[in-house]
């Protein structure tokens, strides 16, 4: 009796001592963490915000992940450190969330990380392979400073330029003013330069007018017809999905979206 006694009473201490896994929903937690962070006055919270998302991040969820590492790349309440922001977008980038991939990518094209362009190719690629436009414009911009192969950055400029990113948009324009990397192409040049002018690229105006020059009258009509015919299919807020709208977003390098917009972007 002693030694069956004796054995209930040892594996009732293994169970009471066993670690018990957490009850604590991340996802909730999350949405938790948003609510304290957004809204107004006294239910907005965020100092309690941060605590929560960090919480939910350390659990694993990538959306809060991504928040998490927002906050050390901005300096929102937490000491600003890219090398942290780095480590929390690359544990989002690992479960296949595209926008933490192409914001963890931004970090080395940006030049914030002690890590060569290539490294960041490595986390933008997959990310623009699926499509994001935001990955395939690093991916052009990277290829096109790094200049191995002068053919390279037109494929990504032009995923980026048809899901309305204006300087995409631009630099295609030009690569086939010039016949840069894509065939020669002076018409459908004019077409990406007046769709990113429009959208507010004041920098394309000159080029447009060395085309209109080239043109004549008849022929830019004809032209600025077509552009906006293009413009209509291609213009950010059309082809955006809500991943759109935050200062910032279309800047040569575009800065990371603000929380509210993060769930449209992944």
């Amino acid at each position: 009796m002693r030694v069956i006694v004796s054995v209930l009473l040892l594996t009732s201490c293994c169970f009471s001592q066993a670690p018990t896994k957490s009850l604590i929903d991340p996802k909730a937690q999350y949405q938790q963490a948003m609510n304290a962070l957004t809204g107004v006055t006294p239910n907005r919270n965020e100092i309690t915000g941060v605590d929560l998302m960090t919480s939910s991040a350390t659990l694993g969820y990538a959306p809060a992940q991504v928040a998490v590492g927002f906050f050390n790349e901005t300096g929102f309440h937490v000491p600003r450190s890219p090398m942290q922001a780095a480590d929390w977008y690359r544990k989002a980038a690992e479960q296949d969330n595209h926008l933490a991939r192409w914001l963890l990518g931004r970090l080395y094209i940006d030049g914030e990380l002690s890590a060569s362009r290539t490294d960041g190719e490595r986390w933008l690629r997959p990310a623009a392979d699926a499509g994001n436009p935001f990955a395939a414009y690093l991916m052009a911009l990277s290829l096109s400073l790094n200049g191995v192969d002068p053919n390279a950055p037109a494929r990504w400029l032009r995923v980026a330029a048809e899901q309305g990113l204006v300087q995409a948009q631009f630099q295609l324009g030009r690569a086939l003013m010039i016949g840069v990397g894509v065939p020669l192409n002076k018409r459908e040049a004019y077409l990406w330069l007046s769709v990113s002018f429009e959208a507010g690229l004041t920098e394309a105006a000159d080029s447009m007018k060395v085309l209109e020059a080239e043109f004549g009258s008849t022929e830019t009509d004809k032209a600025k017809i077509k552009a906006r015919e293009l413009q209509a299919r291609v213009q950010r807020s059309v082809k955006a999905g809500g991943c759109t709208g935050w200062p910032g977003e279309q800047d040569r390098i575009p800065t990371p979206p603000p929380l509210e917009i993060q769930r449209y972007c992944e």
